[in-house]
């Protein structure tokens, strides 16, 4: 590892730029939904903000459509192979635009089963509009992918940042003057559709041979790439079940006085975590051209491990122990829940886990022989999440539904770690090594929380900074010190 990492400063700092624009992406996403929440909750109420949490689980549940041929043509590119880009590309998106409204279809007539409450008359006809921009979506997913391996991170950034302008001001002048469920689901559709016609745009710059039509013809050839990008299917369905789906088990299986209120609590801390995580795993999505590397990959690999360990763990630290004058200032009913803290204890202790093997998947996705090598584990712990979600939860209520991520992030740890081992010719000590930042951010972490007060918005907002700082502080320490460590670990 000495030899890996040494020396790579240049790249460090690359990696850093890299990560901050992919971050910067996303948090503009983060920021749409963190506006949006109270917006809905302040015009709709709590049993509103339910609904909309159902029909967006339901919109964006279409991006799977693609069949995971986006993960085809971004392995294509990152070996600099254009013809096989442009097959799986053209493919993916004729998959997205032919299943992608039978599967919206479907999720019509599922979300209107579950129709009740104050919305109910609302609700298909918002669910509707939503999915008209979930197919949008889901043509925008091979082209989203295509764009990643390409590192165009700047573009992806200012178009994000764009649609969630769109989403926000939409909601926002809506709201104001129908304050209706279907208001929202205009300005999410609006959203999507914006950003799937600029990504059209921006690959087209990649180069004029890349297909942006979708067209029968692409079917057959795309046949080729159904096992690669099975992969890519396998993780994006097993993540969207596993997770997504867990309002849609709240609303059906826990019984309660108020189902949607419970399923608003519930995505007010799933929904923080999540953006919360998302925006550190831009991580992984930013180096993901230079993992695929025999030359930087396992370098990378230790110095996004670092990055991820103290965004993640800092993070969610400081909002377990920060976030809740916060949240209950910002969702108002569904924040100050009981439902709200136990579940944000419980995903921030999943997303932790995740945070350490995250970077290492993606390795696996982009460098082993085959994606399945990391899609396996993956869906494995999906798998086990959604058993014990399914089982547990007529029972165990939120408890289960919460806990069971915790048990499948677990478990994709344990069998990810030995594959990432095997490919990079790593021994235990290896391991242990680019452990230690992750491992030193949480501790630092943890201990600046403990010895800082948590009463009153400003002290709670400085003591979240200064813990997530302290972690960052520590994660930069540790990684320099495996910079300066002896390894037996081969080039």
């Amino acid at each position: 590892m000495h030899r890996q990492v040494a020396g790579a400063g240049v790249s460090g700092r690359r990696d850093v730029i890299d990560v901050a624009l992919a971050a910067g992406r996303h948090l503009a996403a983060v920021a749409a939904g963190l506006l949006t929440v109270p917006l809905v909750a302040h015009h709709l109420g709590a049993e509103g903000l339910g609904a909309w949490a159902i029909l967006g689980t339901t919109a964006f549940m279409l991006g799977a459509a693609d069949l995971g041929l986006g993960l085809a043509a971004q392995r294509a590119w990152l070996a600099d192979d254009r013809e096989r880009t442009a097959e799986a590309l053209a493919g993916g998106l004729t998959l997205a635009i032919t299943l992608g409204p039978a599967l919206a279809l479907a999720g019509w007539f599922a979300t209107d089963a579950i129709a009740d409450g104050p919305h109910a008359v609302d609700l298909p006809l918002a669910t509707a509009i939503a999915l008209v921009g979930g197919v949008a979506g889901a043509y925008a997913q091979p082209l989203r992918c295509l764009l990643v391996a390409a590192a165009d991170m700047a573009a992806l950034a200012r178009i994000r940042i764009a649609t969630s302008a769109v989403q926000v001001l939409g909601t926002a002048i809506g709201l104001a003057f129908a304050p209706r469920l279907t208001t929202v689901a205009c300005a999410l559709a609006a959203s999507l559709l914006v950003e799937a016609v600029a990504l059209a745009v921006r690959v087209r710059r990649l180069g004029a041979a890349l297909p942006l039509r979708p067209r029968v013809s692409a079917l057959l050839p795309a046949l080729r790439y159904v096992r690669e990008g099975g992969a890519g299917l396998a993780i994006n369905l097993g993540g969207l079940v596993a997770t997504r789906a867990d309002v849609w088990v709240l609303a059906t299986l826990v019984v309660g006085p108020e189902p949607l209120a419970a399923v608003a609590a519930y995505g007010v801390a799933a929904r923080l975590v999540d953006q919360s995580y998302t925006v550190a795993k831009q991580t992984s999505a930013a180096l993901l051209p230079r993992l695929r590397s025999n030359a930087e990959g396992a370098a990378t690999l230790v110095r996004g491990t670092a990055i991820m360990g103290a965004l993640v763990g800092g993070g969610m630290i400081a909002l377990v122990a920060f976030g809740g004058s916060w949240i209950r200032a910002w969702a108002g009913e569904a924040g100050a829940r009981p439902e709200t803290q136990l579940t944000l204890w419980l995903l921030a202790s999943a997303a932790v886990i995740l945070a350490l093997h995250e970077v290492a998947a993606a390795s696996l996705t982009v460098a082993a022989a085959s994606p399945w090598q990391a899609a396996g584990p993956i869906v494995a712990g999906h798998a086990l999440n959604l058993v014990v979600t399914l089982a547990g939860a007529p029972r165990f209520g939120l408890m289960a539904v919460a806990g069971g991520h915790v048990l499948g992030a677990a478990l994709t740890a344990a069998m990810i770690w030995p594959r990432v081992l095997r490919l990079h010719r790593w021994g235990l000590r290896d391991l242990l090594l680019l452990l230690r930042a992750p491992v030193a951010s949480l501790a630092a972490a943890a201990a600046t929380a403990l010895s800082l007060p948590a009463e009153g918005l400003l002290q709670c907002a400085g003591g979240a900074i200064a813990t997530v700082a302290a972690g960052v502080v520590a994660a930069t320490v540790a990684c320099t010190s495996v910079a300066a460590e002896p390894s037996s670990v081969r080039g």
